[in-house]
């Protein structure tokens, strides 16, 4: 039986060309530039390269404002755990992944004032509403939102939300998880000031490896929030530059060196050929289940408003049941439950029956692949 995987917004297979051969040879390296020998400044260099690839990725100009991270997780971690103070307002969208709202409700046991940013049926947060909240006491530092959704998959309009942070002199926190590789990104020309993803997933990338951009307006008041040695300088201060403020300890050099080789083979494809073939599978995929009796469709019809993902609830099925015969009787791989966002299902009124079944594409899905996994929805619920 042939494996169709539909489970890309989890983590990406196969990863890019290339990636593992990177892996495999930056395992042969030393630390890097903390030596002084040739092969430390290999290493080193290997790290610049990065950060100069992702820069030019997700339109940052700077790439010192590349921090490297242990993950998407661990990045929204540094900013949240780095800008909130307890006691302090944020806002936040229904629909996050607790990698977000988990930290924002440890921050709100000190004291701190949640406001959620409401989205519309189709999963979009709309600038008046946010513009609304931040306009009401107290103020509010930091806005925490998912660019795309990993339960809808609605892509949100950055620009214009980032344009209301600003107006309100809020900082903007971007969950870019699932739209990293997936969508066109440009930070600096939204007007992002803090934009977390991890390598795994849109990037292509090996796990074990994350990156925060951190903007100017950021920059001035993001606290450290692990200490240790940076390969340079003495006494007890961090660094005060970027990104080695925000880098304690030896670099994931393997992973960083797996996230280049991903990065540059997506640069050498363009994000938005990319998108436009996600574009085609997952709108290929929305109309075949949408033509099935009884299946709900969560989020836009529209699969150019969504990341690469659509989630359904299947009628006589429970969700975790139905990925589990997909899987075992017709090798479909998809993902079903919460998918670490209960808010969201919350929203669309998922939570209680168990949550949604989600199907995920990736660069390298084929049309006869969705039409295998669409067929077997089918003759699930025959």
């Amino acid at each position: 039986m042939q494996t169709v995987y539909l489970d890309h917004a989890a983590t990406s297979l196969p990863k890019a060309p290339g990636v593992a051969d990177a892996v495999r040879a930056a395992l042969e390296l030393p630390s890097p530039g903390r030596g002084n020998t040739r092969r430390g400044a290999e290493a080193a260099a290997l790290l610049t390269r990065c950060r100069s690839a992702v820069a030019r990725l997700l339109g940052v100009g700077s790439p010192d404002r590349i921090v490297f991270t242990a993950g998407g997780t661990d990045a929204l971690n540094l900013a949240l755990f780095g800008l909130l103070k307890p006691g302090e307002h944020a806002v936040v969208g229904d629909l996050e992944h607790t990698s977000v709202t988990r930290p924002l409700a440890a921050l709100r046991g000190g004291g701190g004032v949640l406001s959620t940013l409401s989205s519309d049926e189709d999963g979009l947060y709309r600038p008046d509403e946010l513009d609304a909240l931040l306009s009401a006491p107290p103020a509010a530092p930091l806005v925490a939102l998912s660019h795309g959704s990993n339960v809808v998959g609605t892509v949100q309009p950055v620009a214009e939300l980032a344009a209301v942070c600003r107006e309100r002199g809020a900082l903007l926190l971007l969950d870019a998880c699932q739209t990293a590789g997936h969508v066109p990104i440009d930070v600096d020309g939204w007007g992002v000031d803090l934009l977390a993803t991890g390598a795994h997933k849109g990037l292509l990338g090996p796990p074990g490896v994350g990156v925060l951009i951190v903007g100017e307006r950021a920059e001035r008041r993001l606290t450290p929030t692990r200490l240790g040695g940076t390969g340079g300088g003495g006494g007890d201060d961090m660094p005060a530059e970027l990104p080695h403020r925000l880098e304690p300890g030896t670099p994931n050099l393997p992973g960083i060196a797996g996230l280049l080789a991903a990065v540059e083979w997506i640069e050498g494809e363009g994000v938005g050929a990319l998108h436009a073939r996600s574009v085609e599978c997952l709108g290929r995929l929305i109309d075949r289940l949408a033509a099935l009796p009884g299946v709900r469709i969560l989020g836009p019809p529209d699969a150019a408003q969504r990341c690469g993902l659509v989630s359904v609830t299947l009628p006589g099925w429970e969700s975790m049941e139905a990925a589990a015969v997909l899987d075992a009787s017709f090798g479909v791989e998809c993902r079903a439950g919460l998918h670490c966002a209960p808010g969201a299902h919350a929203r669309y009124g998922t939570r209680a029956e168990g949550g949604a079944v989600r199907f995920s594409v990736g660069p390298f899905t084929t049309p006869a692949e969705i039409d295998a996994a669409a067929e077997a929805v089918t003759a699930l619920l025959s």
